[in-house]
């Protein structure tokens, strides 16, 4: 926990730079409410759905705003790793706390002011529906996120640098997750790769649950939310796997002190 509470302290002696997070998140949100609202100006229902429908994903992508692979693999890079690795404690789970700390910070001092700016647009509409599924898989989102991209930050052992490819799989997951445009407008062969990617997961999946109508208990909807969270677990599951070989792989071949 100190970890955390480390983090949090120093994310707000920056106070200029939790101003301009607000700044910028505010900004990218009413742009992209805009455009969305120019593209249906003749649909109030689609300009109403997806006003809520930007404000959520940026809401949800607080909690995926956290560097674990960018960290571990800078690491690698300068070889400040080997003193990380003569210490008795887990480097992952070092990181993560310390990333966790600045995500919390972030969430209360960045993401909340931005939504409670746009609150507005959700007075007089359709109440949200399935809140408490939605951040059970926002909770799973952030475990699928974080194993993925301490996977790739492992793999800097092999790749030496981890960033392009940390770049690369950010760019994809925005486009593939939901976040910025509704997976149900995506053209057949698109919406068939982002049906196969783990990204669709993180935004598309909660979103569709709190925009949509309540899941009833034994409805069809019902057994599509269990099966997106056994998937969830099944990729969480795998990208661990993925990240503790790589870790494995990674002790044997750094040497430390000669032993």
């Amino acid at each position: 926990m100190s970890f955390i509470r480390i983090s949090f302290k120093n994310e707000l002696a920056y106070r200029m730079s939790l101003i301009f997070g607000v700044f910028w998140t505010v900004f990218s949100v009413g742009v992209a409410m805009a455009l969305w609202r120019y593209l249906y100006s003749d649909d109030p229902a689609m300009q109403s759905y997806m006003t809520q429908y930007m404000v959520l994903s940026g809401a949800i992508g607080g909690f995926y705003n956290f560097a674990v692979g960018h960290v571990i693999g800078t690491k690698v890079l300068d070889g400040s790793i080997v003193t990380d690795l003569i210490r008795p404690s887990n480097l992952l789970k070092q990181v993560w706390l310390t990333e966790f700390g600045e995500m919390l910070s972030r969430l209360a001092f960045n993401t909340l002011p931005a939504v409670l700016i746009f609150l507005p647009a959700f007075i007089g509409e359709p109440a949200l529906n399935n809140i408490i599924p939605a951040l059970a898989a926002v909770a799973l989102g952030h475990l699928l996120q974080g194993f993925l991209q301490a996977f790739i930050g492992y793999s800097a052992f092999v790749l030496v640098e981890a960033r392009p490819f940390l770049q690369i799989t950010r760019a994809v997951s925005q486009l593939f997750s939901g976040a910025l445009i509704p997976l149900a407008l995506f053209p057949g062969a698109l919406g068939s790769v982002a049906y196969v990617l783990p990204f669709r997961l993180l935004y598309s999946f909660p979103l569709t649950l709190m925009l949509g109508e309540p899941v009833e208990w034994g409805s069809s909807r019902f057994y599509e939310a269990l099966g997106n969270y056994a998937l969830m677990v099944g990729w969480i599951a795998l990208f661990y796997v993925c990240t503790r070989i790589m870790r494995h792989f990674a002790m044997r071949k750094f040497v430390v002190h000669g032993g």
